[in-house]
């Protein structure tokens, strides 16, 4: 499985890359005809909205339908937990 993770207005650390590998190892189970995960991480410094400074985007692509699930939050780690909450809730 291929696991692309991209910084869209950030940059994207190997921690946080290291962190989006260890999430996703339990939704590779959930979801074994998938292909292709792509991770993409967004950073706005809004401040009106600090709760939205930081989004995360992740897709599965694969044979049948395109699975994809969006968090935000104020660090991009909390919107990673988000995402793969909603995404582990889906049934693939």
């Amino acid at each position: 499985m291929d696991i692309k993770v991209t910084g869209r207005h950030m940059s994207v650390s190997e921690d946080f890359e290291a962190r989006v590998h260890e999430k996703l190892e339990r939704i590779v189970k959930l979801a074994p005809r998938a292909i292709r995960i792509e991770v993409q991480v967004a950073g706005y410094g809004n401040r009106r909205r600090p709760e939205e400074s930081s989004r995360v985007e992740i897709t599965l692509i694969g044979k049948g339908p395109v699975v994809r699930a969006e968090a935000s939050a104020q660090d991009k780690f909390a919107a990673l937990d988000g995402a793969v909450d909603r995404l582990s809730l889906i049934h693939i």
